[in-house]
């Protein structure tokens, strides 16, 4: 398989478009896990570590290099060009861009000692490139304020070692400030909480909402403050304490609330299924966040699920969501949409998605997900040396295609049921997780139960009672039978 591709080519419009947004809706853009590889062509670092943020463009653009990135690697310069083009392509004036965290490429500060090793050379480089995605954002939706939240990778040092009120947090302060959100006001609240923790919170894309954007990378099992220059009184807790209070403010002010963050709480299905015994049993349910952090998040999201409309997430690189639930009904509380990556180094195609939702009560209606198939990427004959890429193309309407009637808590809550005995819905939910890698899908049927079971139950008991039961796992077969 060859993944080649030319220069100079002009956006690829979308095979087919969910329909226009009603007069009484929004569009908002979903953009998660870019990782952008700046030293893909390692012969333009030099350039770039000398060049202001305004002069990468030109640089990246000439490169010989015109290949997209396949699977296994990090994102490129022509692969970002490339989806910009085509999110633009399908969704030309969005509201407001979603963009849910890990701006630049695993290892980034390991790669950079390739050339340079002065930390005071590597920060201003990793300014420069967190500079350069908002001006790329910028110079596609111009009118679009991208609210965004930090991932694992946006730091200075090291995977999950972002430290609180540490050189990051104040050197991209301004550039998120004025490039990404467009200096929307607030200047003084957001500087001081993003400057604390990296967390935000800002009016949203219409009067009446707003967006909070957590740092729950403190609340994952891998951060550590190994580069702290002294000790940080728990930024885990003070960071779901201000959450606290900025979800009670909202609800004294009338205000409804979404939610960003970076990793979802809840079960990570992909490290459960390698604890699965011989007997098909589950003795535990792995976290992505600690225990107790991903406790009291729930806990909070559950208390105020009447102002939270929507929670928006990364960092696993696929298509799925969470419903939280509360009580012994399982009532449904409160809905988290987990965007998959444009990034395809865990082997899913790159993707992104159009949300629509109501501007009376800005809860989420409808979901459009758009994707580049790499393995559809052929030499074209009668090129010579150039080809072309293969079309981004739409891949599903969530609303169309689940049979559900919106992305609110109840809409979703019914469809992770829906799945237990649906044996069609959950083939669909399998392909669409990796963005319709055929081939190789993001995991296999033997192991689908590992998966739609961490959809709504999102604490390690309840996730190890759900996966456990042999009634459910009996009763599967029988309704399969009764839905065909």
């Amino acid at each position: 398989m060859k993944l080649l591709a030319a220069a100079g080519l002009t956006a690829a419009v979308p095979l087919m478009k969910p329909r226009p947004a009603a007069a009484k809706q929004g569009r908002a853009l979903l953009v998660s896990d870019i990782h952008f590889d700046p030293y893909f062509d390692g012969s333009l670092t030099p350039a770039l570590i000398q060049t202001p943020a305004s002069g990468w463009r030109e640089i990246l653009a000439a490169s010989p290099e015109k290949r997209l990135s396949c699977y296994g690697l990090e994102t490129n310069y022509n692969l970002l060009d490339y989806g910009l083009r085509a999110m633009r392509a399908a969704c030309p004036r969005p509201d407001c861009v979603i963009y849910t965290g890990d701006l630049p490429c695993h290892g980034v500060w390991d790669q950079f000692e390739t050339y340079s090793q002065d930390p005071a050379q590597r920060e201003d480089f990793l300014t420069k490139l967190v500079e350069f995605m908002g001006l790329l954002f910028r110079a596609h939706f111009p009118q679009a304020p991208v609210y965004f939240t930090l991932g694992n990778n946006d730091s200075f040092c090291q995977d999950y070692k972002i430290v609180p009120q540490g050189p990051y947090l104040r050197r991209t302060a301004p550039v998120f400030y004025k490039t990404y959100l467009g200096s929307p006001g607030a200047a003084e609240d957001f500087y001081r909480d993003y400057q604390d923790l990296g967390c935000y919170s800002l009016p949203g894309p219409a009067p009446g909402l707003t967006v909070l954007s957590i740092n729950n990378v403190y609340l994952s099992t891998h951060w550590s403050c190994q580069c702290c220059p002294g000790p940080v009184t728990d930024p885990a807790g003070r960071q779901l304490d201000w959450l606290e209070a900025k979800l009670r403010q909202a609800e004294n002010a009338g205000q409804a609330v979404w939610l960003l963050m970076h990793i979802p709480p809840g079960i990570d299905a992909y490290k459960a299924a390698k604890l699965v015994d011989e007997g098909g049993k589950l003795s535990e349910a792995p976290l992505d966040l600690t225990e107790a952090g991903n406790q009291r998040l729930l806990d909070i999201m559950r208390a105020h699920a009447g102002v939270l409309r929507a929670g928006f997430a990364g960092h696993t690189h696929m298509d799925h969501f969470r419903a939280l639930t509360q009580g012994p009904q399982e009532a449904p509380a409160a809905m988290l949409r987990v965007t998959p990556a444009l990034n395809p180094m865990f082997g899913g195609n790159p993707a992104f998605q159009v949300l629509t939702y109501g501007l009376s009560d800005y809860a989420p209606l409808n979901l459009a997900t758009y994707y580049l198939d790499l393995e559809a990427q052929i030499e074209q004959p009668g090129l010579g040396h150039e080809a072309a890429y293969a079309p981004w193309r739409f891949e599903y309407d969530f609303n169309a295609a689940y049979g559900t009637g919106g992305l609110d808590a109840a809409s979703l809550w019914a469809l992770s049921r829906e799945l237990r005995g649906n044996g069609g819905l959950r083939e669909k939910f399998r392909t669409w997780y990796n963005a319709s890698r055929l081939s190789a899908p993001g995991f296999s049927q033997h192991e689908e139960k590992l998966y739609w079971c961490a959809l709504a139950h999102l604490e390690p008991s309840d996730y190890l009672q759900a996966f456990n039961s042999q009634d459910l796992g009996r009763l599967l077969p029988r309704l399969e039978r009764l839905a065909a």
